[in-house]
């Protein structure tokens, strides 16, 4: 099977396709035949080795994390599943990608995809929609009338967020760039600041939640537009906030997503319904994945960025 790989960590034309062989599924796991991925800030921090201190990366490795596919066979135990269903879930970073013509998983990290929905916006939901559910409704306790404000609302968890966000009836304040600025206003967000123009530290509003999702806000900063009992959280914390996270009593948290298959379908339901919508910017041929790794890492995407397998 044609599978994308790195055998050193660096810029993105480290990223090779290979024909490698296809994995063999356990007892409790299914062989997918992968359609679609999508690409996320994780997956390029991988790929140049930015992740390695936080978990051993054995190379050579295949890339990748989100996935939507079609089910190929099933292993022996398992009952939820049938060849010929459509799939969608993520892997582990740290362990084989998706980014791959096959993987395997377990019945248990994936949910089945509506009809409703191709296999391409499936693919953008799991880490960027984990992410911003979670963050929002487990770590923000986020609730009707809470005034929530977005650091870094126009990328995949930031679009995610702001949707979210409204559906839990929240007050939103988002940052983005200037020409993200109608984009995210039709998301739904209550107010945009747009840092071109504006510096939010000046800002006199106070806020229960403080979502950092592009982790470039100070701590100071973050703590002073909050009220006093308000929650800062970011997607990738530095080791300061780490460790401030120990001594806040609650006001630092660290987003560790759980890959919960209820809240995957929460979400692909909400979907469904139009509640939330999926926005994909771009979509790639396997062939050029080192583009979508460039585009990601450039920064600056609005929404999802897929590729198709």
């Amino acid at each position: 099977m044609k599978a994308v790989m790195i055998e050193k960590f660096g810029p993105p034309d480290v990223l090779k396709i290979k024909e490698v062989d296809q994995p063999a599924h356990k007892t409790d796991e299914l062989l997918v035949r992968v359609k679609a991925v999508s690409i996320n800030p994780l997956d390029y921090k991988m790929r140049n080795g930015s992740l390695s201190p936080l978990g051993k990366l054995m190379l050579p490795k295949i890339v990748g994390s989100d996935f939507a596919g079609i089910v190929k066979d099933v292993g022996g135990r398992v009952q939820n599943f049938k060849p010929g269903d459509r799939v969608f879930g993520s892997l582990s970073p740290f362990k084989s990608g998706a980014c791959a013509e096959y993987v395997t998983v377990k019945a248990s990290q994936v949910v089945a995809i509506p009809d409703e929905l191709s296999f391409e916006e499936a693919a953008t939901i799991p880490i960027a929609g984990l992410t911003a559910l979670q963050a929002l409704r487990d770590l923000g306790k986020v609730t009707k009338g809470s005034k929530v404000f977005i650091n870094g609302a126009a990328g995949g968890v930031g679009s995610f967020a702001v949707q979210l966000a409204k559906i839990l009836q929240a007050q939103v304040t988002a940052v983005c760039s200037t020409p993200n600025v109608r984009f995210v206003q039709e998301l739904g967000a209550d107010y945009v600041v747009d840092y071109k123009k504006e510096d939010y530290r000046s800002s006199q509003e106070k806020y229960d939640f403080f979502f950092d999702v592009v982790s470039k806000a100070s701590l100071k900063d973050a703590l002073n537009i909050l009220f006093e009992t308000g929650i800062y959280t970011a997607t990738l914390p530095t080791p300061q906030k780490v460790f401030k996270s120990f001594l806040s009593r609650g006001r630092v948290k660290i987003i560790m997503v759980k890959k919960k298959p209820e809240d995957l379908d929460y979400l692909a339901q909400l979907t469904v319904k139009k509640d939330l919508k999926v926005v994909i910017s771009k979509t790639y041929a396997l062939e050029d994945i080192q583009q979508a790794h460039i585009e990601i890492e450039a920064g600056h995407v609005r929404g999802k960025l897929v590729v198709e397998i």
